[in-house]
């Protein structure tokens, strides 16, 4: 029935020599139009979903500690005693809201995709991010 041989019809002599009937085309035939056409549209630069939200949260949390970190420098400026404190909230912040958008499932693709129906939980992350930053600001003296 099968005049393949099981143990080699996955290598590349036994593929190279397959003799269909003469149905095949030689790599030196140039390709139609619509195989041309077909064959542009595949891309090799493309991204998995896994990478598109990882890439995303890592831009995320760097976007928030830089934001944090350039407005502690405009109002808080250097000369405070409390250099360590705030360098620590703005980067427990930025990682709690990474933390909080993954667990709501903002990085999922339909959520990127779509992000209208996600804003709800987006500003509820954000809040949730300020209110606890301005609860351990008290505390912790920041709030002067």
């Amino acid at each position: 029935m099968n005049d393949i041989d099981p143990a080699g019809r996955f290598s590349r002599n036994t593929v190279r020599s397959f003799n269909n009937g003469g149905d095949y085309i030689s790599p030196s035939h140039p390709l139609n139009d619509a195989a041309r056409a077909a064959a542009s549209k595949l891309r090799h630069d493309t991204m998995s979903p896994v990478m598109v939200s990882g890439v995303l949260r890592l831009v995320e949390f760097a976007v928030v500690c830089l934001s944090g970190f350039l407005l502690f420098a405009i109002i808080v400026g250097s000369e405070t005693n409390l250099t360590w404190h705030y360098p620590l909230l703005i980067i427990g912040v930025a990682f709690s809201v990474v933390m909080l958008m993954e667990l709501m499932d903002c990085y999922q693709l339909p959520s990127l995709m779509r992000p209208l129906p996600v804003a709800g939980r987006i500003l509820l992350v954000w809040s949730g991010a300020f209110a606890v930053m301005a609860l351990l600001g008290f505390p912790l003296g920041l709030s002067q």
